[in-house]
This record gives C-alpha cells, sequence and structure tokens, in this order.
C-alpha cells in the first residue's frame, strides 16, 4: 500500500449509467456536504454504475455511519451536472488536529475512491486541488486530509488519488508475499504461534457461520494526505 500526501454547491449525485465523456468546454464543480441520509442515497446511486473499492461501497458506508455517528462528509466533483467522481470521509481528532480519513479507519484497506469511468481519470487528478479547496471552505476545521492505504489501481484503472505525493505504506503487515499458500506463510515468519492462534480465529468464525478467504495480489498499496488548500 501507499501513503501519499499533499498541501460548494449542495448538489445531488447524478447516476451515469454510461460512460461520459466530458467535452472540453465542460463544467467541473466541486461539492462538498454531511453525509445525510439524502446524500448516502445519492452517493449509492452514483456508487451503483461506479467503480470502487468494499471499503467504499455504499453498504460500509451507510452502515459504518449508521453504527458509529462519525463526523462524516461526501466530497465530489460533476461534469455538466454528471457526478464523475465521490468521495465518503470522516473526521476524527487526533491530538490538537482534526484529521479527514475514509470510514473505517485501520479496518480500511486497499481503498479506491468511487471514480465513474476510465475515460475520466484524468479529469479527476487534474481537479483535485479543486476538491480540496472545497472540503477548506466547506470545513476549514479540518487540518488534514489522511487517504491510506490506497490500492495503487483496480481492475486495470489508476487510483486517481495515487498522483498525489505518495509514500509505501509502513505496515508491513499488508505486504505479506502470499506465495504457496498460508502455511508458507506461516514457516516464513515463526509459524508455531501464529499457526495455533490461526485455529483458534478459525473456530470462532466457523462457530459464527464459517468464512473465505481469498488473495488479490500484492501490490503495494499508498497513503495520501492532503491539506486542504484555501479557495
Amino acid at each position: 500500500m501507499v501513503d501519499a500526501t499533499a498541501s460548494g454547491e449542495n448538489r445531488a449525485f447524478a447516476s451515469t449509467a454510461v460512460p461520459y465523456r466530458a467535452p472540453p468546454s465542460a463544467r467541473f464543480v466541486s461539492s462538498v456536504q454531511a453525509a445525510t441520509d439524502e446524500a448516502l442515497a445519492g452517493y449509492a446511486e452514483f456508487a451503483r454504475t461506479a467503480l470502487h473499492a468494499p471499503p467504499q461501497d455504499p453498504l460500509w458506508v451507510r452502515h459504518w455511519i449508521e453504527h458509529l455517528r462519525p463526523d462524516a462528509i461526501i466530497a465530489a466533483l460533476t461534469v455538466d451536472d454528471h457526478t464523475v467522481f465521490a468521495l465518503a470521509l470522516e473526521i476524527e481528532r487526533t491530538g490538537p488536529f482534526r484529521i479527514a480519513r475514509f470510514l473505517g479507519g485501520r479496518h480500511a484497506n486497499g481503498n479506491f475512491p468511487a471514480i465513474s469511468d476510465i475515460s475520466e481519470r484524468d479529469f479527476v487528478s487534474s481537479h483535485l486541488p479543486a476538491l480540496f479547496a472545497a472540503i477548506r471552505s466547506a470545513r476549514p476545521d479540518i487540518d488534514l486530509v489522511a487517504l491510506q492505504r490506497l490500492q495503487p489501481d483496480l481492475n486495470g484503472v489508476n487510483n486517481p488519488l495515487a498522483g498525489l505525493p505518495s509514500f509505501p505504506s509502513p505496515n508491513l503487515a499488508l505486504a505479506v508475499d502470499l506465495d504457496g499458500g498460508f502455511d508458507s506463510v506461516l514457516e516464513r515468519a515463526s509459524g508455531k504461534r501464529k499457526r495455533k492462534k490461526h485455529r483458534s480465529q478459525a473456530r470462532k468464525f466457523e462457530a459464527a457461520g464459517g468464512f473465505s478467504g481469498s488473495k488479490q495480489g500484492r501490490e503495494k498499496k499508498q497513503d495520501a494526505c492532503s491539506t486542504p488548500s484555501s479557495p
């Protein structure tokens, strides 16, 4: 994974059921709104046809907000009333600072924001400064936007947030080599204790209804941070 760092209008999200390509004269609008029921419904409608990672799925976003009641916002880019990018964030206090992060904190792994179509990624990346400026304008109390554990690409599409100044995530647990299966992982890293812990956890999962695992690749992830620029 990778960590990246970098120093509006309240409109409904518009679902784009077919790929939308912005004309040269297109008008980009950055919007930031509180994560109300209406905003979450709009995000869900847009995400229905957008590319996004599981932690950015509307169900994840809604359930996290409903159960934990965080201070959350939905930031979006629209092109001529077509939503092309949406970012769900929660604001937490860390020491004297207020930091905006992906919903889910450390539980959100392999983050990839909702984006409408491959053809829009360049447009989105070039308009991210305007989006951060909108966040700054709507929420001047936010000191930092920290976008951690970014998936560099998804289904062949580059993460538009990965273009921010970034660095490899320091969490080595996110860079485990899965070659050879789980037994090989344990053998390479003091396997006896970890195997015992794994058996204990597996029994608990089985008692709760079972589980399944998958290998999604070993790409390095990114974290991105941004201090919202002045409007």
